[in-house]
């Protein structure tokens, strides 16, 4: 049996460019399971890019992107949707205007984007409404997604995300958009979700130190498409290695397991 088959997910040599600009540039990375990485980067680095990649959305120039044991150009794409949950900038603009969030939702079970008419089984609508509720929405289940905010739909995508109880779910950017409030609301959430006996593995994209909480084990910096550290979380988060990814001189701090980050002081 390869390695490949043991790991969560491996990348390797991987390129992309987008009209003849370079976005990820000879990438490479894996992650085991039971792991949960941060992955940080300024904008523009190539972040969402490699999220796109994992669940398929996206395919590269060259090199070989393994999930789950099986190049992601031979997984079945329902598995794909239904085994890797993605909660992206991009997501939102794949729901029919006129969907409502219950059924956002709920159609995630069959890796569909709108449930096109279908009933659902009384588990599938009581996952839909715990996961909803979890997320401090559950009382949007009639509201239409496209009436919400966009910090609720933030919210919505991520329970969507969840719904098929995935193996693996990808969060782009969870909290933009959020006030205070929902913020700490959506964090309380994700901690509660990957301190789960049979969590799925969480890979979160931010370019703020201070939305990792205690839960996440490992860390990947990005720059400019190219991987700057990836590692446990403790050895990557630090000063130097920020600094690098950001292009600022940062200090690097962590209190109730919360990282924070600032300019350094001369």
């Amino acid at each position: 049996m390869s390695e490949s088959a043991n790991l969560l997910l491996e990348i390797e040599n991987v390129n992309v460019s987008r009209l003849g600009n370079p976005i990820l540039q000879d990438f490479s990375w894996k992650a085991e399971p039971g792991e949960h990485w941060a992955i940080l980067g300024p904008n523009g680095a190539g972040k969402t890019t490699l999220a796109r990649l994992i669940s398929g959305a996206d395919r590269a120039d060259s090199g070989r992107i393994v999930v789950l044991g099986e190049e992601v150009e031979h997984h079945d794409s329902v598995f794909l949707a239904t085994q890797v949950g993605y909660a992206g900038t991009d997501t939102a603009s794949r729901i029919p205007s006129g969907t409502s969030v219950f059924s956002v939702v709920s159609s995630a079970s069959w890796g569909q984007s709108a449930d096109y008419g279908d009933e659902y089984e009384q588990l599938d609508q009581s996952r839909a409404e715990d996961l909803l509720s979890a997320l401090g929405v559950g009382d949007l289940g009639s509201r239409m997604f496209d009436s919400l905010s966009e910090g609720e739909r933030r919210r919505v995508l991520i329970a969507r995300a969840l719904m098929s109880n995935p193996e693996i779910i990808i969060l782009d950017e969870p909290t933009a958009g959020l006030d205070l409030g929902g913020r700490e609301t959506l964090m309380g959430a994700l901690r509660e979700i990957m301190s789960g006996p049979n969590a799925p593995a969480v890979i979160m994209i931010t370019h703020e130190p201070e939305h990792i909480t205690a839960e996440f084990s490992h860390a990947l910096l990005i720059r400019g498409g190219q991987r700057i550290a990836a590692g446990p979380i403790n050895q990557v988060i630090t000063d130097t290695l920020l600094t690098q990814a950001f292009g600022l001189p940062l200090s690097v701090s962590r209190s109730d397991g919360r990282f924070q980050a600032k300019a350094a002081q001369d």
